[in-house]
């Protein structure tokens, strides 16, 4: 399982509407069957790469099922997630 960030079951909770046992099987899967950064082009790799250079820490995005899921590139932690805007959920799927 992945271990999660106090500051990530936070926003899951809230954003995501899931409960706290919930949340570290969500980043797992997110982690595991999310599409990486790296895979995507035109607008939504842009829109990801604003978020990915907006922090200087080194940090992992992957997107699954219409979320953006942020991860600690350096032992995987889950910190957290928001939602994909509207306008780039067409492409995303």
């Amino acid at each position: 399982m992945a271990h999660v960030s106090e500051h990530g079951d936070r926003r899951a909770r809230k954003r995501m509407g899931i409960p706290r046992r919930a949340i570290a099987r969500a980043a797992e899967k997110a982690r595991t069957a999310g599409i990486p950064r790296e895979c995507w082009a035109g607008a939504i790799r842009a829109y990801l790469d604003r978020k990915f250079l907006n922090n200087p820490a080194p940090r992992d995005l992957r997107i699954h099922a219409g979320w953006v899921y942020i991860f600690d590139q350096r032992d995987g932690t889950f910190v957290t997630c928001f939602p994909l805007p509207s306008r780039l959920r067409m492409g995303s799927q």
